[in-house]
């Protein structure tokens, strides 16, 4: 991470491995290259993983970190809005309370958009909750309100970036005219 003098934190979706010896040995190439924190998810392929399971995986992954004095934050992403489960809150309450007690270091809740579900989740931890962007979360300052520690941009960056690219280059192609373009100063 010489390119950048900020904190850097890296989604590595279940750990590019079954095997929890591998996802640790890749943790630590990303420790070793400069990335100060990690999210890991609890689902693979549209299914939940059993969550004692990823429990114990979290745990063995937070005590390699400990016994290798790595400092890597380790955010456990829990994805039962993401799923559309039935009961994503009940289901989402049942899994921090697991993954805290395996030791992470923060909670991420893609898709949780509605004040009551946030307040009951942030009210459920003591570990730092993320949320993921979406157009129908509340206003920054509600979030705040509602004891959100962090907002993930996610993928949304990159596609309203992209898609003004799109919208600029039919424009052009379809116009053969920049005159029209609405071009940032």
């Amino acid at each position: 991470m010489r390119s950048v003098k900020i904190p850097v934190s890296v989604d590595i979706e279940t750990g590019y491995s079954e095997n929890v010896n591998q996802v640790i040995s890749n943790i630590e190439k990303l420790y070793y290259a400069g990335v100060v924190g990690i999210n890991i998810e609890d689902s693979q392929q549209g299914k939940l993983n059993q969550v004692n399971a990823f429990s114990e995986k979290l745990n063995v992954i937070k005590k390699n970190c400990e016994k290798q004095n790595m400092k890597m934050f380790v955010n456990a992403r829990t994805d039962s809005f993401l799923l559309r489960l039935p009961n994503p809150v009940e289901n989402t309450l049942e899994r921090i309370k697991v993954y805290q007690n395996a030791g992470v270091d923060g909670i991420f809740v893609p898709f949780v958009s509605e004040e009551d579900a946030i307040r009951k989740i942030v009210a459920a931890t003591s570990l730092p909750v993320n949320v993921l962007y979406s157009p129908k979360l509340p206003s920054y300052e509600t979030l705040r309100q509602l004891g959100v520690s962090r907002i993930s941009m996610g993928t949304f960056l990159f596609k309203s970036v992209y898609k003004n690219l799109e919208t600029f280059t039919r424009y052009n192609y379809e116009e053969t005219s920049f005159s029209g373009a609405v071009v940032p100063n």
